[in-house]
């Protein structure tokens, strides 16, 4: 897999909203230009898969970096806060 292609991926995902949620992958599998590249749709299923998780796993981050931000800042009702919005937002 090519580093700068997943990135590219990565960042059209985000660009889309709030990919997990899209029922039609095979929309994004023939649309994409970095997708329309791979031979099989097997392997841009593949890819597709890859990028939604690493998407997940940076937006999980940016809201564990919030967290940690706010109890370094000791703002201790915004962790409450945001540590009560965090299952919410793991849910979504």
């Amino acid at each position: 897999m090519h580093r700068q292609a997943f990135e590219t991926l990565v960042q059209e995902l985000s660009n889309l909203g709030s990919t997990p949620m899209l029922p039609a992958d095979w929309i994004i599998c023939t649309d994409s230009d970095i997708l329309r590249d791979l031979r099989t749709m097997v392997e841009r299923r593949k890819w597709l898969k890859k990028a939604k998780a690493e998407l997940t796993r940076r937006l999980i981050q940016e809201r564990v970096d919030e967290i940690a931000e706010a109890w370094e800042c000791e703002d201790l009702s915004m962790v409450e806060v945001l540590v009560e919005a965090f299952p919410k937002d793991l849910e979504l």
